[in-house]
């Protein structure tokens, strides 16, 4: 086995999104992630990459962490004959995306689906795919191993969501023997290094206090794909004495991997209701199942007191014509980033208009600094290079072992 490792940050090195990473021996090379950039001013092309934008033999493999587009948008600028390994649940998060927000596809022929914490070999290396607690479920740090080195890709990754079990096997599994290089994420190393993140079960009482307080219909304004807040909101409009409705897109989701994860089954759930659009992409099997749980947009519209609605910039214009019910309250669980972008300002208009009023209430997908310190120093590693951030030098100021890399920079091991 050839004993020459290296990594390639290609983009991500001083930037949050857009993630993609090469790791490489002399006989195989393997990315990770092929991100699209969060700035719309930032070109979405993929980085001058061998293989992929430039000319040369392409990669061996795409390892892809989770779902979310800054780190999966780009993966159509890949040749289609490289096969891009994932979890299951990445894949079925993939499908989702795909069938109702129009995101690129991934043909099932290129997908390579990992088994969780056990070792594949690819080429030269030795994955183990690892999973983490992140905003979207099948989230995975991925564990390589060549040439008697040893590396993690952290991904992207929390301490305070409602999986901690998660970073504990992460440890055991990794600190196995030593790790002679961590790609750790460290987005919120431009924010306060001493800040605390709220967990997902204090987010929930909040979510509760939110809607038990509201005289009119709420909004809950969240990704169908972001589950423990999906399961935030059922939980606290449960408590709340209203029933929690939510779209097609939502119910599919909770249906592909109710099974998986103990989400409530969208077929049976009490205080759950789905609305189905009149223009939708026709999913037969999925709708029969479901379809008994129906409930009509009118019957929201004339009780807005009972109701929580699962709603988005796109629903408001498409399926409510641009108008709410007086004193609608929008509670808004995303990026607080999204907010600047015209379908998320008009959305605020809307609300504003009827009387109403827009919230947030949201935590991060993203580990805190002093979690991201704890992690470290529970991992060990010899050697730390920061990514998935805009200030990797504040890591050198907490953690000794940090290195700061460039785009297209060469790290050796």
């Amino acid at each position: 086995m050839s004993s020459s490792l290296r990594a390639i940050i290609h983009r991500g090195s001083h930037q949050i999104g857009g993630s993609c990473v090469e790791i490489a021996t002399d006989r195989t090379r393997i990315l990770i992630d092929a991100g699209a950039p969060l700035d719309d001013s930032t070109p979405h092309q993929i980085p001058p990459i061998t293989g992929v934008s430039l000319p040369g033999h392409p990669p061996d493999a795409v390892l892809l962490s989770h779902a979310h587009g800054d780190h999966s948008g780009l993966l159509h600028f890949v040749p289609e004959e490289v096969p891009v390994w994932l979890s299951r649940s990445t894949s079925k998060m993939l499908m989702a995306g795909e069938m109702f927000c129009r995101q690129p596809a991934l043909p099932r022929k290129r997908q390579r689906v990992l088994r969780l914490g056990k070792r594949e070999t690819i080429g030269d290396f030795t994955v183990t795919a690892l999973p983490v607690d992140h905003s979207i479920f099948g989230a995975v740090a991925f564990l390589l191993e060549a040439g008697g080195r040893r590396v993690l890709y952290s991904g992207d990754l929390r301490l305070h969501g409602r999986r901690p079990d998660m970073t504990r096997r992460l440890i055991e599994a990794v600190t196995a023997a030593p790790l002679d290089l961590l790609l750790i994420e460290g987005t919120h190393l431009s924010r306060s290094r001493n800040a605390l993140a709220t967990t997902e079960y204090e987010l929930e009482e909040q979510l509760l206090t939110l809607i038990d307080d509201s005289p009119s219909l709420v909004l809950a304004l969240l990704s169908p794909q972001h589950l423990d807040r999906l399961v935030g909101f059922y939980n606290a409009t449960r408590l709340a004495g209203r029933t929690l409705v939510i779209d097609f897109y939502a119910a599919f989701v909770m249906h592909l991997l109710h099974t998986e994860i103990g989400v409530p089954d969208p077929a049976c759930a009490s205080g759950l209701r789905i609305y189905f659009p009149e223009r939708r992409r026709a999913i037969l099997k999925v709708e029969h199942r479901l379809i008994h749980r129906q409930i009509a947009l009118g019957d929201v519209l004339a009780h807005p007191r009972r109701y929580v609605l699962l709603s988005r910039p796109t629903m408001l214009d498409r399926d409510l014509g641009g108008v709410v019910p007086s004193g609608t309250r929008g509670i808004y669980s995303m990026w607080h980033g999204y907010l600047k972008r015209d379908d998320w300002q008009k959305a605020q208009r809307t609300i504003t208009a009827a009387g109403g009023n827009l919230v947030e209430c949201h935590t991060s997908g993203h580990a805190t600094v002093p979690d991201l310190v704890k992690l470290i120093r529970d991992l060990n590693p010899r050697r730390i290079v920061p990514i998935h951030t805009e200030r990797p030098e504040a890591l050198k100021e907490l953690v000794p072992g940090v290195e700061v890399a460039k785009d297209g920079e060469t790290i050796h091991l």
